[in-house]
């Protein structure tokens, strides 16, 4: 049995993890919009970035399926849906007296058919986290086209399930004890400060090989392949230093 402690504990568990996958997705996202402006920068730790964009990616399939999973499993809406269900009376909380109750088991019903409506990006998530980041289904991991073919997840499809688990469970939350909190960790892009103060530096370290160059042309000289080289040796030392 629960307690409206223990409940209240619960539903800031799985707020937290689909905050989590909003925050993490977010990252994801951001990072692949800096490229269009940043891609140089993100050179310098081609390998860094690289490893950090797939992390992520594949850590938002597998948790964001752990939530919509049909397994009667703790993390799961399903599971959710079921304690509350179970536990309906510990969500009394009226902005009057004379209000009704915010939530009901028709309340439960309605979010239970609105998970269903999204049957078909669900399944679609499922297929690429059981078959290609979970397990290695042989015709996905011989031919990764096939798995677009057959199992399209588009971002769209991610952001509306992010929003409905997020708007699920905070709707309980109010009903619980009057909460409602809004899903965005405010630090979640700090990266891009990184990717400014890189791309600052690079500015500073062409600006000085132009100055270097605009001197040696003043002077009537044309620049040798030598002269070009140690302006390019002075820049790569820079850099280790």
């Amino acid at each position: 049995m629960y307690t409206k402690e223990t409940m209240t504990t619960y539903i800031r568990r799985i707020m937290q993890d689909i905050m989590l996958v909003r925050s993490k997705y977010d990252l994801w996202r951001y990072l692949q919009a800096r490229m269009q402006d940043r891609s140089e920068e993100m050179h310098l730790a081609s390998g860094f970035f690289t490893l950090t964009n797939l992390s992520l990616f594949s850590d938002i399939i597998v948790s964001l399926f752990k939530l919509y999973e049909e397994k009667a499993q703790d993390g799961s809406l399903y599971k959710f849906l079921g304690i509350v269900s179970d536990s309906l009376s510990l969500f009394d909380y009226k902005e009057s007296p004379d209000d009704s109750p915010l939530v009901s088991l028709s309340t439960i019903k309605k979010d239970k058919e609105e998970i269903r409506w999204q049957y078909v990006a669900i399944g679609n998530l499922s297929t690429w986290r059981s078959k290609v980041f979970a397990h290695n289904d042989r015709k996905y991991y011989l031919d990764r086209n096939r798995l677009l073919q057959d199992a399209s997840l588009t971002n769209q499809d991610i952001e509306v399930l992010i929003d409905l688990a997020w708007k699920i469970v905070n709707k309980y939350c109010l009903a619980l004890d009057g909460s409602s909190y809004y899903p965005e960790v405010p630090n979640a892009k700090d990266v891009g400060k990184v990717l400014d103060i890189l791309h600052d530096y690079r500015q500073q370290k062409m600006s000085k090989a132009d100055a270097l160059r605009a001197n040696i042309l003043g002077m009537g000289f044309m620049i040798t392949n030598e002269q070009q080289s140690a302006i390019d040796l002075e820049n790569i030392m820079d850099d280790e230093e």
